[in-house]
């Protein structure tokens, strides 16, 4: 409940946390956040390492030294931005203290689907639909229309939590998708039953991720170690949409943790 209750305090009122229209759902990106990422990663060049997960950070009195398989990065400082869980695969020296552990070991992400639906065109417009729909317990618990700004293509976003979605995984791809359009022409008609393309992410089974949409702090996290979040261990930083105080849980937040970061570990840098 805490952590529900700080949720909605960093989105400033619960109906901007869960509403389309003037909410935290209402805008996209064009091309996607890979799209965004790609285009910062071009800037930087050859300073990015893709396929290298960091596998040990070591600290110093003149640094830390970061081990990624046969790569070796000396720095005076580093920026931790894993989902929270996913840190205790870094072996830190000196050790993490125990409180930090514990930590980590509690804030796990949620379990939950997202599946892309993609038609030639976004035909529930010209029904006067507009693509959000909700279904407590069924293959799609929630939609919400992610067409793409330009172009003809429709796409729905399609979302199933918890049970429902630990239930689907264990379906074979081709019941998923029979179990999903079903669903989905019972709400906008039988031309949701033939897409151009379903693109399935269940993020729970990601390795990298291991669940969304954010880290979950259960009772008692926040109030014991919550602080730890944002706190630095020594030379290690931390950033990532867990250690935002506003647009805690989305992508937004996540863009802040990197600004807010980012001045910390300059203002360790710059002399005086």
């Amino acid at each position: 409940l805490l952590h529900l209750l700080f949720l909605v305090h960093a989105h400033h009122r619960i109906e901007r946390l869960f509403s389309i229209e003037g909410g935290a759902q209402e805008n996209l990106v064009d091309g996607g956040m890979g799209a965004f990422a790609g285009r910062v990663a071009a800037e930087l060049g050859d300073a990015v390492h893709l396929g290298t997960p960091v596998r040990s950070i070591a600290q110093h009195g003149y640094g830390v030294v970061l081990a990624a398989g046969d790569m070796e990065v000396h720095a005076t400082r580093c920026v931790v931005t894993t989902p929270p869980a996913l840190t205790l695969d870094i072996a830190f020296s000196p050790d993490l203290p125990d409180d930090r552990r514990a930590l980590y070991r509690q804030a796990v992400g949620g379990v939950e689907t997202k599946t892309l639906v993609v038609y030639d065109e976004p035909f529930w417009r010209d029904d006067g639909l507009s693509g959000q729909s909700a279904g407590a317990g069924t293959p799609s618990e929630v939609t919400i229309d992610a067409s793409p700004g330009e172009g003809p293509a429709g796409v729905l976003a399609s979302f199933a939590f918890g049970p429902v979605a630990a239930r689907l995984a264990t379906a074979s791809a081709d019941d998923r998708r029979t179990h999903l359009l079903d669903t989905l022409s019972g709400r906008f008609g039988p031309k949701a039953a033939r897409p151009e393309a379903v693109v399935e992410t269940a993020w729970f089974t990601e390795p990298w991720s291991r669940g969304c949409s954010l880290a979950h702090l259960p009772p008692g996290a926040l109030t014991r170690s919550g602080r730890l979040l944002r706190e630095p261990f020594g030379r290690v930083h931390w950033a990532g949409t867990e250690t935002a105080t506003v647009s805690h849980g989305a992508v937004d937040g996540a863009i802040r943790s990197g600004d807010r970061v980012a001045e910390e570990v300059l203002s360790e840098l710059e002399p005086g």
